[in-house]
């Protein structure tokens, strides 16, 4: 893409074959969201439903030599990288779809988030959402190492988007990752499904719990970048809080204006009633006068009388203004100068 960037979008055979790489990812995309470890073509929907992460009633502790190359995949951030190229690409090529393809990818991070007692992802998963065997050293478990690229993308998702959905997931995953730290800065890569503990392989491929014999051309032990990845979100939160009061502000300043802009318009509209009823009382005045009655006090409508020095009061202003009572009561208020 930025080749494609550098030479100003006119070597035509470049251009082309950025673009299809581009829409084969899309093409590839799972229905929940999710990419391959590997593709040959469009995944079969109905094979894939959509699903929350859970954990197995069982797994096999020996490598059961099976295929994962379609397995929803983390594993050396695959996901991760797919969702930088795909936020680039929308910005380079203004295209939203690559845009809602990296979202898209950030939905299925939330539902491959594993449950309570282990809020972190696994490296893959197979069609039920399950932790899955991959390569004969990478087992079912949950991972210190992945989780935390998946955790970076979800805060590059909620800057991205402002959703606040992204930013929530972090905080429990964040707070696992440091419980399980072997030592400050220093995490396993895989942990045992439910009960926590630090999973390794001895130089054969057996699985243990001792870190003694371990291969030497794969991380079971890595550093951590929990510390920088809490304090951006922490920052991240913080921003949040202080745009949801600035917003706050905004409405109530919004709502004050709708509110004062409403009082004046219930003004306008009080007047023109008025207006209306002052104009039949001046008819029903002249009336009244044809009668033989009196009026007095001036245009003052509770002191409009009837022959016999009877006055008109609110039910009066009803029968003879055809106007309901409040606009009757509002018409003696404001007779008042009220």
């Amino acid at each position: 893409m930025r080749l494609d960037v550098a030479t100003k979008f006119q070597d035509a055979k470049l251009h082309e074959a950025v673009r299809y790489a581009l829409d084969q990812l899309i093409v590839a995309q799972y229905p929940n969201g999710a990419w391959p470890q590997r593709f040959t073509g469009a995944p079969e929907a109905e094979k894939y439903p959509v699903k929350q992460a859970s954990y197995p009633e069982s797994w096999s502790r020996t490598w059961p030599g099976s295929k994962y190359q379609s397995h929803y995949t983390f594993n050396d951030n695959a996901m991760s990288d797919v969702v930088d190229v795909m936020l680039e690409a929308a910005v380079i090529y203004e295209q939203p779809k690559y845009r809602q393809a990296a979202i898209r990818c950030g939905e299925f991070i939330l539902l491959a988030q594993m449950p309570e007692p282990q809020p972190i992802w696994a490296q893959q998963y197979d069609a039920d959402m399950h932790p899955a065997w991959a390569r004969k050293f990478e087992p079912p478990s949950v991972t210190g190492g992945e989780s935390q690229g998946v955790i970076a993308t979800l805060l590059q998702l909620y800057r991205e988007t402002g959703e606040k959905k992204f930013l929530a997931a972090c905080a429990p995953a964040l707070k696992y990752l440091k419980q399980i730290e072997l030592a400050p800065g220093r995490i396993a890569r895989f942990y045992e499904l439910k009960s926590g503990k630090p999973l390794y392989f001895t130089k054969d491929y057996q699985l243990t719990y001792d870190d003694s014999d371990m291969p030497t051309h794969y991380g079971f032990k890595l550093g951590t970048k929990v510390d920088t990845l809490q304090a951006e979100a922490d920052q991240l939160a913080q921003s949040q809080s202080a745009a949801a009061e600035a917003h706050r502000q905004l409405v109530e300043v919004s709502y004050q204006r709708l509110e004062k802009v409403s009082r004046q318009e219930a003004g306008l509209i009080a007047r023109q009633e008025l207006d209306e009823a002052l104009a039949r009382k001046r008819s029903a005045e002249a009336q009244v006068a044809a009668r033989g009655g009196a009026v007095r006090g001036g245009h003052r409508v509770d002191q409009v009388l009837e022959p016999g020095g009877h006055r008109i009061d609110d039910r009066d202003l009803v029968a003879v203004l055809g106007i309901d009572l409040d606009v009757a009561g509002l018409v003696h208020r404001l007779g008042r100068g009220i």
